[in-house]
């Protein structure tokens, strides 16, 4: 059996908490429903465990809150990230990943899945 992971979302409107506005790459977690990546990404960013995604959320809990979420499909162990998380920046990411201009390191117990069940 798959263990579960974590997922950092924004407490209100349940989207992708990393995003600046609501665009292509705001994903909606509601719970019980499935939430699928947009094909051509990474896949959904998620942490190995709750710690990881605490560290990651920082100072900011206010408006951010983590949740459990079920891995579905083969887990992508991540090289890089985007540097700049709005849609524009995440496009020239996407269009060349190893650019060290669009790409950082990659935070630790980060891992991406092509798809998430919502648990909570």
């Amino acid at each position: 059996m798959r263990r579960n992971v974590y997922k950092v979302i924004k407490k209100k409107e349940r989207i992708s908490a990393i995003l600046t506005s609501k665009n292509k790459y705001s994903l909606k977690y509601l719970k019980s429903f499935e939430t699928k990546a947009l094909q051509g990404t990474l896949g959904i960013f998620c942490f190995k465990t709750r710690t990881d995604a605490e560290i990651f959320i920082g100072w900011h809990t206010n408006d951010k809150i983590i949740i459990r979420v079920s891995p579905i499909g083969k887990a992508l162990r991540l090289q890089n990230i985007s540097s700049n998380l709005t849609e524009k920046g995440l496009d020239k990411f996407y269009n060349d990943p190893k650019n060290d201009n669009f790409s950082r390191n990659k935070l630790t117990g980060t891992i991406c899945y092509p798809s998430v069940l919502v648990l909570e």
